[in-house]
């Protein structure tokens, strides 16, 4: 490995990758009977992923990859796609508040790393960025969705299918 395209890593270091993104879900809802106090919901669907930046540092230093023609944002795909699970409870605080609680799980179905990337330093020979064989890297999250809601249509009738 290289740090800054000119200067050869040896022994052990600490690479670090953070990418962000925007997650656009669109998510099927399940759920027991909402007029209960407690119900069960259960959503799940296809995600797209737009990575929005991507922040890398070596050995807890920032890296930007300078006298070479690649920037880490260059490193990796900007969409990607996943799918979303989430499985939790809804509590109806009143007639028109209800409080949800879900754990979220996304997985990556892309690699999101761009593994024909070419990169050269300045002056030098074009070599690949990634050793060839690399795994794919693929995009997890987990986490806890909670949310208060409020709803200002009652009067409408529901259609249960």
């Amino acid at each position: 490995v290289e740090l800054n395209g000119l200067t050869p890593i040896h022994g052990d270091y600490v690479a670090l990758a953070e990418l962000n993104y925007v997650k656009i879900p669109l998510m099927l809802s399940m759920n027991s009977d909402k007029h209960d106090k407690m119900f069960f919901t259960i959503l799940i669907g296809p995600q797209i992923n737009i990575l929005e930046g991507v922040a890398m540092e070596v050995n807890h230093t920032d890296e930007t990859f300078p006298h070479t023609n690649v920037k880490p944002m260059d490193l990796y795909k900007s969409v990607t796609y996943a799918g979303v699970f989430a499985i939790g409870t809804g509590w109806n605080l009143c007639k028109k508040l209800t409080l949800d609680t879900r754990l979220r799980f996304d997985f990556g179905f892309t690699d999101a790393e761009k593994k024909s990337v070419i990169y050269s330093t300045d002056g030098g020979a074009p070599q690949n960025f990634y050793s060839s064989g690399r795994q794919s890297t693929n995009s997890m999250t987990l986490g806890l969705m909670i949310s208060l809601d409020y709803n200002f249509l009652t009067d409408i009738k529901q259609i249960t299918l």
